[in-house]
Order: C-alpha cells, then sequence, then structure tokens
C-alpha cells in the first residue's frame, strides 16, 4: 500500500494515523486562521466633535453616519471599531480629546464642525481626516482649492458666509420691520471662519438696511449668559444666533430669554425653531454625514483626501414655527411661507 500523497510506503499503521491526525489539526485551525485575518483587517477609524453625542440634529448626523458606513458593509465591532470623542461643547476637552485621536494612530478621522477640525489638522498632517459641516474649507486651512484640496484633509462644507447672509435676508422678509438684529456668535473672532462669516454679514446687514448688534462669546456658559443678559439693554429688532455647539446644548436659555424680551429669531439648527425659535435656515446635515461615509470608504481603500473634492451642501432646510409667530403678532408672508421646508402650526 502507497500513501496516496508521497512515493514512501506506509510500513506501520501509526504512520497513516499521525497523517490523519496532522490533516485533522490542520483543518481545525484554519477557522483560526481565518478569523485571525479578519481580525487584522478591523479599520480603526475615529470620530471627533466639539458637541454632544445624543442631542437633536447632531445625534442624528452621526446616525447618518454609522448608517452610511453599515450600508457599504462595515459593522462596528466586526469589521470596525470607531472611535468616539464628544467634547459637549467644552473647547478644551476637544483640545484634549484631539491628542487622544491623534495618539491612537488611525486609518481616518471624521470631524464634525470647524473647531473640531482645526483641532485635529494641527495635531496631524499625516492622518487622513474627513470634515463635516465645516464653514470655509479653504480660508481655515483645510483645502487649497474644493476641487483639490490636496494635503490630508476633505469633506463638506458649511458655506457659513452665504448661509449667514441668507439668515439675515430671510428675517427681514418674515419681518419687515427689522431694523437692528443683534448677532450672537462664537469662538475666537480672529479666526478665518468668524472673520469671513462676520464680513459676510456686515456686506448683507449694508444692504438691506440693518444695524448688527454683535454679542461674542468666546467658549463657556458664563460668557453666554452674559450675551444673553446684554440683550435687553442693546433693544434688538431680532435675534440671530450662529451654529455653534455650546449654544445648541444651551439653547434653552437662547430660547427662554428670547421669548422673555419677545424677540423675532433666526437659527441655523432646524431644532431650534421646532422648540420654540421663530425660524431657522440651514444645511441638510444629514444628507452631508451619508456622504462622508463614502468617502470614508473610499479612503479605507486606498484613496487619497487630497484627490476627493470637497463637496458643498445641495439641500437646505427653512423650518418656520407659526406657533410662535402668533405669539410675537407676527404675521409671515404667504411667499416666505410658501419656501419653507417644515412649517409648525
Amino acid at each position: 500500500m502507497t500513501d496516496p500523497i508521497g512515493s514512501e510506503p506506509l510500513r506501520h499503521p501509526l504512520g497513516r494515523r499521525r497523517f490523519m491526525a496532522a490533516l485533522t489539526g490542520s483543518l481545525l485551525a484554519a477557522p483560526l486562521v481565518v478569523e485571525a485575518q479578519q481580525a487584522r483587517k478591523q479599520s480603526h477609524v475615529g470620530l471627533l466633535s466639539l458637541g454632544a453625542r445624543s442631542t437633536g440634529t447632531y445625534a442624528a448626523g452621526l446616525g447618518a453616519l454609522e448608517q452610511g458606513l453599515r450600508d457599504l458593509g462595515y459593522i462596528d465591532g466586526q469589521n470596525l471599531r470607531l472611535e468616539y470623542r464628544f467634547a459637549d461643547g467644552n473647547r478644551a476637552l476637544l483640545l484634549l480629546f484631539a491628542r487622544e485621536l491623534a495618539a491612537l494612530k488611525l486609518e481616518v478621522i471624521v470631524t464634525f464642525g470647524t473647531p473640531a477640525t482645526s483641532a485635529m489638522r494641527d495635531l496631524s498632517n499625516a492622518t487622513p481626516i474627513v470634515f463635516i459641516s465645516v464653514g470655509d474649507p479653504i480660508g481655515s486651512g483645510f483645502a487649497a482649492t474644493l476641487a483639490h484640496p490636496g494635503g490630508n484633509l476633505t469633506g463638506f462644507s458649511f458655506v457659513g458666509e452665504e448661509v449667514a447672509a441668507k439668515n439675515l435676508e430671510l428675517l427681514q422678509q418674515a419681518v419687515p420691520h427689522v431694523s437692528r438684529v443683534a448677532v450672537l456668535g462664537a469662538g475666537d473672532p480672529s479666526q478665518p471662519l468668524a472673520r469671513t462669516v462676520n464680513a459676510a454679514l456686515e456686506r448683507s446687514a449694508h444692504l438691506l438696511g440693518i444695524t448688527l448688534q454683535w454679542l461674542q462669546v468666546e467658549e463657556t456658559v458664563e460668557q453666554l449668559e452674559r450675551a444673553l443678559a446684554a440683550l435687553a439693554a442693546k433693544r434688538p429688532d431680532a435675534l440671530l444666533t450662529l451654529n455653534d455647539p455650546l449654544f445648541f446644548l444651551h439653547r434653552r436659555r437662547i430660547l427662554d430669554r428670547a421669548i422673555q424680551l419677545r424677540l423675532p429669531t433666526m437659527f441655523q439648527n432646524q431644532d431650534y425653531a421646532r422648540e420654540g425659535g421663530l425660524m431657522a435656515y440651514v444645511p441638510n446635515l444629514l444628507e452631508q454625514s451619508r456622504r462622508a461615509a463614502v468617502y470614508v470608504d473610499k479612503i479605507l481603500k486606498g484613496a487619497k483626501p487630497g484627490d476627493l473634492p470637497v463637496e458643498q451642501p445641495t439641500k437646505f432646510e427653512l423650518v418656520i414655527n407659526l406657533k410662535t409667530a402668533k405669539a410675537l403678532g407676527l404675521t409671515i408672508s404667504p411667499s416666505v411661507l410658501a419656501r419653507a421646508d417644515q412649517v409648525i402650526q
């Protein structure tokens, strides 16, 4: 009798038993090898935000990103490991979290908003970064051009200056008697995005015959409280609140103060209008988050972020709260209502 896989005869039954044992052992080991290979293929992706994980539109944006990744075959805990960092409006904590993510040597980092993107960019020039809802990618130094960003960043723009100008225009159309508008802004006003947005607002205000009254909150709740306390002395006709996670986390304070002073309000997040603000106008964050998952997938498969164009929003949403308008004694014109994507009765 000869060995079917060799040329030497098997002279003792023990030889065949050894062969069969070795074969069985290799078959049993095969799943372990496959499992080890799958473990090595697990992608490691970070997410950084100045905001909170579980509140309103921000939570919905995160959910859209996670769903987009699942649709592309990435399952957290299986072939994907996600590292979440949410700073809850605390800019000092944001910097700490950015350092933590930089130390992990991740394959891709997704950043929500300009502060998170700036913090991450300053710590890493190698890890690919996909940003979402960034106001001025070129002015902030995140991209050389929209078509060819170069470097290690790409993503999705908020077009902050255009949105801010449109906020002011829609506010005046809804409340024609407005001549003084208080603007609640956040962060360092010397930063590129703040300068761009503020300049766009000043130009728009000049064309509309509106005087702007600036209230700047750099980073703390105490500064926000002082700014809200100053509203009564400034006696504005309306309040425009720019987009910032700190404001969103404390939106009830802002809304309550505006209601107390009977101020028409415009916001850059739909949740404010749904919770009692007069109006909100903003790009669709969910669409950007879903598209960000596609960019993450491309980078994990070898694409360079600098070769992926920065996309600008194509979907915007105008929300008007007619219940609030009635409480303020306002009649919103049919032409403005016709442009609304959602009207709250």
